[in-house]
């Protein structure tokens, strides 16, 4: 499981010819999942789209690309008809419970490397501590223009649902790639 903030800024290798393709500025999110990583500089220079099917691996420290080729232009990835938002976008959007409840602002969100679907979102409580609690991406979740609404029982643990689930502070979800 990756975050979405430590794939930005990551090089991008083609897995193909080792040709280093640019670097990952940004995640192009739709309907629970990554859907393509944007890519910036390198031999290309003006940004591109890699749809996430023609990503090989998240490592650790570079993103593989299965080839070069699989990149496509701004231009002709927005005429697929594709209906993606920048996940840079969402980081301080409200988050909101279907009873209207405030939990926080959108943080980050934790997706699984092979499928590129949300695992997980990351909601800032605010105040003096900042503190941070994750919640489980469901089919129920839903990213708008202004919010992200959530089922009211986002926040229940498995099995009790008097209780909610530990905050966790950013260094111990940060060892996560």
């Amino acid at each position: 499981m990756h975050r979405v903030s430590q794939i930005v800024g990551k090089t991008v290798v083609s897995a193909e010819t080792g040709d280093r393709l640019g670097s990952v500025s940004d995640a192009l999110i739709d309907e629970g999942r990554v859907v393509a990583l944007v890519i910036g500089g390198g031999l290309l220079a003006r940004e591109h789209v890699l749809p996430f099917p023609d990503v090989k691996t998240l490592g650790g420290d570079t993103v593989l690309a299965r080839t070069g080729s699989g990149m496509i232009k701004p231009g002709e990835w927005r005429k697929s008809g594709a209906d993606a938002a920048r996940s840079s976008a969402l980081r301080g959007r409200p988050v909101v419970t279907t009873a209207g409840q405030r939990l926080g602002q959108m943080n980050d969100l934790l997706i699984d490397d092979q499928t590129g679907v949300f695992e997980e979102l990351e909601v800032a409580t605010g105040g003096l501590r900042n503190r941070h609690m994750r919640l489980r991406a469901s089919s129920e979740i839903r990213i708008g223009a202004d919010a992200v609404v959530v089922p009211e029982g986002a926040l229940e643990q498995p099995g009790d649902s008097d209780t909610a689930p530990a905050p966790v502070s950013r260094s111990s979800t940060d060892s996560g790639t």
